[in-house]
């Protein structure tokens, strides 16, 4: 199954609507659309590797539903230590990613 996702409206649906545009009378070329609004920037949606049940734009690694979840997480973590203790952990972090504590 596919899933597409318009940038202009926002809307996620199952299949896009194609425009067929000939060329020189030989050839034809299909344009992807909206089907909400007929926008023809739509994009094409990956699983999320996460949770699998979810959608995820192509350039973010997971899920809205994945990406909140992960946002609370890391809220709930950080409010365990006094702001002098974020301080140095920003500065552990220093532009790095969580990656190098794995």
């Amino acid at each position: 199954m596919e899933r597409w996702h318009c940038p202009g409206c926002g809307a996620a649906f199952d299949r896009p609507l194609r425009r067929w545009d000939c060329d020189d009378g030989a050839e034809a070329t299909a344009t992807e659309l909206c089907p909400r609004c007929g926008c023809d920037r739509v994009e094409r949606l990956a699983p999320c590797p996460t949770c699998e049940a979810g959608w995820r734009r192509q350039d973010e690694p997971v899920c809205e539903k994945c990406h909140l979840r992960n946002l609370g997480a890391l809220t709930r973590f950080a409010r365990q230590f006094a702001p002098a203790s974020l301080a140095d952990l920003d500065g552990i972090l220093d532009g790095n990613g969580l990656e190098m504590f794995c």
